[in-house]
């Protein structure tokens, strides 16, 4: 927990201070966006090739479906939010 924290810092502190270069500045999405995506890529194969949690599916039922996707779409929400009034340049549109 402490590596992931740190390195948000890190990474807060270099956005921060502007160490980043502009015209690389969009690369950062891709960047961000890939690395997501392998995140999620790696964690499915992880829990797909675990049989207790295969064994165990039907058990889990809706009510736990229905949470993890709860999750998520919060969690997209509230990013989107955050993104969308806290980080917002001016005179830039989407």
């Amino acid at each position: 927990m402490w590596t992931i924290m740190v390195t948000l810092i890190i990474g807060f502190i270099i956005g921060y201070s502007n160490l980043i270069p502009k015209k690389y500045l969009s690369l950062t999405h891709w960047i961000t966006t890939g690395g997501l995506i392998v995140l999620l890529v790696s964690m499915g194969a992880s829990l797909s090739s675990n049989p207790t949690v295969l064994e165990q599916i039907n058990q889990l039922g809706v009510r736990a479906f229905l949470l993890a996707c709860s999750s998520v779409i919060g969690s997209v929400l509230l990013v989107w939010f955050l993104e969308r009034k806290l980080f917002k340049q001016k005179g830039v549109e989407d």
